[in-house]
């Protein structure tokens, strides 16, 4: 970088920080748009917690097919609870119920919940574990040794 070069960029660092050229906004990302979670490749109609998870068949099936937005919402209709849950619609007269894995649930507080106690007992069976002396390793880090005699 020249003299010059390094002067401009010293005078645009000093303009942003006085407020005359504030930096741009991150723009929104655009719906719909494809996303890949847990695996599964989905068009998604709105944006959704991160915390959810598709069902195991949704995971299965969406690793080699694109598959629909999570809700089956009708025309005009939530596509997702107010934290961000998709929306399954059982029947026109039926409230819909939020979708976390292949569980369905009334309410976010018991979503959330499900959510809390799973990620807590797996820490117990982790903590247990290792409590008894067993030790895991991460796929992909196993060592392999070979003996020769």
């Amino acid at each position: 970088m020249n003299t010059q070069d390094m002067i401009a960029a010293l005078e645009q660092m000093l303009a942003t920080l006085k407020g005359a050229n504030p930096p741009a906004e991150p723009a929104a990302p655009a719906y719909p748009r494809e996303a890949v979670i847990a695996g599964a490749h989905f068009t998604l109609r709105a944006p959704v917690h991160e915390a959810w998870v598709p069902s195991q068949y949704a995971r299965i099936f969406g690793k080699g097919h694109m598959l629909p937005d999570p809700s089956n919402a009708p025309v005009g209709a939530a596509l997702r609870s107010p934290a961000g849950f998709p929306l399954y619609y059982p029947t026109a007269d039926q409230p819909p119920m939020l979708l976390q894995g292949d569980m369905t649930f009334a309410t976010d507080a018991g979503a959330l919940e499900y959510i809390a106690a799973v990620a807590a007992s797996q820490a117990g069976s982790l903590q247990r574990d290792k409590d008894q002396g067993y030790e895991f390793k991460v796929p992909g880090e196993t060592e392999v040794r070979v003996e020769q005699g």
